[in-house]
């Protein structure tokens, strides 16, 4: 049956239906405010409105947080990181801010920002919008933002991010939590990007997010223990550690191990998770010797010494720490370990016998303080005997 022409030529009478609408930038700003007055609406409607003082805005175990714009100025993080009472605010402020929905066009990155640090973080936003961020990617941004920011003015905490300037850590925070890729943490495993965003995060602020990562990590590290594998949640403890070490004050990682060993007892982990956070503090309190440190507290100082007894630290390691005690150092442990014939004997590595060579000369610093002249002779001729020419070498170790 064919269909007949008057029948067949009534489409020329009607309007295409999927016509774009054809509006200007204040329509299409007065259609999103009502897109957003009504999607606010039914939300409250269904979730009710989360008003100050009744009761607990989230029972979520890690915070929502909202990502910042490169021009968001660092006094308007604080409110944002807070989020609102209102549970619709801050729903709505998660999606209009996802870095997954960005409204970056094809040539905004060409277009000249306002630094350097800005372009960074525009190209990382356009990337993940496009969906082509990948860890290698991510571990490349936060490098980038290192390098560019080095020697800038910083806030001691993350050496390396400018403090005026926030906000590196935070955008890939996001895009790991709209990206799904928070939920199960395997992105920890990778060691480049775990170094870098701990680093990133400690200087965005962020540092509790962190904790939440140690805290379900330890939580699930005895269901599936291996001990052919490295330990994941060990190494990020030892990676926070570190990235608080940057200050010149070392109260903060030793507070932040203290609270590591809380919360290894809490979760009823085992006690040698700490061991790689304790030896990497260990080696900053006693061979940063380039950067001079004031010594960290008693308080804080002999449950760390007390620490390393408990996890099974090596002995040449605890040795060098009681000679730094800030109150009452030792050398008694240094003296046992330098005067055994198998620790020369243990290992062909330089990294070693450059350790050896600090606890020898730090050994026979401590013996002349305290007039053992004679014992402080002893233990320099037998460093001459062991190490030879590596005793004078120029060669130092740098953190």
């Amino acid at each position: 049956m064919h269909k007949t022409r008057p029948l067949g030529s009534l489409k020329d009478f009607f309007p295409r239906i999927h016509q774009p609408l054809p509006l200007d930038q204040r329509e299409s700003r007065r259609l999103l405010d009502t897109i957003k007055t009504s999607f606010r609406t039914q939300l409250d409607k269904e979730h009710g409105w989360d008003a100050p003082g009744s009761g607990p805005v989230s029972r979520l175990k890690t915070p929502i947080v909202a990502p910042l714009s490169s021009t968001t100025p660092p006094s308007a993080a604080a409110p944002l990181l807070r989020g609102s009472a209102r549970a619709t605010d801050r729903h709505m402020r998660a999606i209009l801010n996802n870095p997954l929905f960005s409204p970056l066009e094809v040539g905004s990155v060409t277009e000249a920002p306002p630094n350097v640090l800005d372009k960074h973080k525009a190209i990382f936003e356009k990337a993940v919008s496009r969906g082509l961020m990948t860890l290698p990617r991510a571990t490349g941004f936060l490098k980038q933002v290192i390098l560019v920011t080095r020697g800038l003015p910083t806030s001691g905490l993350g050496e390396g991010f400018h403090e005026t300037n926030p906000g590196a850590g935070l955008l890939v925070l996001e895009w790991l939590r709209s990206s799904g890729q928070e939920r199960d943490l395997a992105f920890l495993a990778d060691t480049h990007f775990r170094n870098v965003l701990v680093r990133a995060l400690v200087a965005d602020g962020l540092e509790n997010v962190v904790w939440a990562w140690i805290n379900r990590l330890l939580e699930a590290a005895g269901k599936s223990y291996n001990p052919e594998e490295p330990s994941v949640p060990g190494l990020l403890i030892a990676d926070l550690v570190v990235s608080k070490s940057r200050d010149r004050e070392l109260d903060l990682p030793y507070s932040a191990i203290l609270k590591a060993e809380t919360l290894v007892k809490e979760t009823k982990s085992r006690p040698d998770l700490l061991q790689k956070a304790w030896s990497r503090l260990a080696f900053i309190t006693t061979m940063s010797s380039k950067t001079i440190r004031p010594k960290p507290p008693v308080h804080l100082f002999d449950p760390f010494v007390a620490m390393g007894q408990v996890i099974g630290s090596r002995q040449l390691e605890r040795a060098h720490v009681d000679l730094h005690h800030p109150v009452n150092p030792s050398s008694s442990l240094a003296l046992k370990v330098l005067s055994s014939k198998d620790v020369w004997k243990s290992t062909d590595a330089l990294l070693y016998f450059l350790r050896l060579r600090s606890l020898g000369f730090d050994t026979v610093r401590h013996l002349r303080r305290t007039d053992q002249a004679q014992e402080a002779t002893r233990i320099f001729n037998l460093l001459e005997t062991k190490l030879g020419v590596l005793l004078h070498s120029p060669r130092a170790l740098v953190f």
